[in-house]
């Protein structure tokens, strides 16, 4: 990494006549361009150390911030599905209110029109608080009977075509997914009849 300072070596050469028992400048002259090269030496290995640590560091953060991002996108999983758990739960309570008030409806439907339009408005309402929560009633009269759809309470007629004759509770779907189906009788006819 760093480069060794370069250090003058003076070396004193004995003139004519001077007598040579100055070696011991020299050698002390040496032994301080020895000292500063280890001191160079031992700072260039400081600093590799230090630059091995930062790297490390780095590593740590980077697997840090990986670490991080599962554990928040785990956390969104995991908030999502106990939200849709519990908006099933309530669609699932709220079937029975939905069929009371269907039978209600279509008890006091001639006897009594006017209690008959209010169940109606009240089975609105609770069918709009399911539909903002994404979810939608389903089964109507008519309809050709789909046993991934439909459960069958009871089946009159014969033949080999087979609808919806009269729904006893309507299914709940949320988009294509069917959380409850609705239980229906099951009318069979020869041709669609």
């Amino acid at each position: 990494m760093g480069k060794a300072a370069e250090v003058p070596v003076r070396v004193h050469r004995p003139s004519n006549g001077e007598e040579t028992g100055q070696s011991s400048g020299v050698e002390e002259t040496i032994a301080g361009v020895d000292e500063a090269r280890a001191q160079d030496a031992g700072q260039s290995a400081r600093e590799d150390r230090l630059l091995q640590e930062i790297e490390s560091l780095k590593a740590s953060l980077r697997e840090l911030k990986k670490d991080f991002k599962r554990s928040r996108e785990h956390a969104v999983k995991q908030q999502l599905s106990a939200r849709l758990e519990g908006e099933e739960m309530a669609a699932r309570a709220l079937l029975p209110v939905v069929e009371a008030l269907l039978r209600a409806s279509e008890q006091y439907g001639t006897r009594a029109p006017e209690l008959a339009e209010g169940i109606r408005l009240l089975q609105a309402k609770v069918e709009a608080v399911l539909a903002s929560a994404g979810f939608s009633l389903f089964a109507s009269a008519g309809e050709p009977f789909d046993p991934r759809r439909h459960e069958a309470m009871m089946v009159t007629g014969e033949g080999g075509v087979e609808t919806v004759a009269r729904v006893m509770a309507p299914g709940i779907a949320r988009g294509q997914q069917v959380m409850v189906p609705a239980r229906v009788v099951v009318g069979r006819s020869k041709n669609g009849e």
